[in-house]
């Protein structure tokens, strides 16, 4: 049985994999931009702790923030 963290997170990575690749338009970098925005909230205990809708603004937030540096630094995966 997965815990809570995990299952937070499934819940909302297609959403953060949207916001960056809307920034990007590059599947490759939105799929970077998005697995860096999944760690840091996986890490982040004011999102884990939070209700699902400041859950899903914080998201937003770290999607928008890994894509931006993803986009300056010209990563790809």
């Amino acid at each position: 049985m997965p815990d809570a963290r995990i299952e937070t997170l499934r819940r909302l990575e297609d959403f953060c994999y949207q916001v960056a690749h809307y920034i990007l338009c590059d599947d490759g970098l939105a799929a970077e931009a998005a697995k860096r925005a999944l760690l840091e909230a996986g890490r982040t205990p004011a999102f884990l702790a939070g209700a699902a809708e400041a859950q899903r603004e914080l998201m937003k937030r770290f999607a928008v923030k890994h894509s931006f540096a993803v986009k300056q630094n010209g990563q790809t995966r």
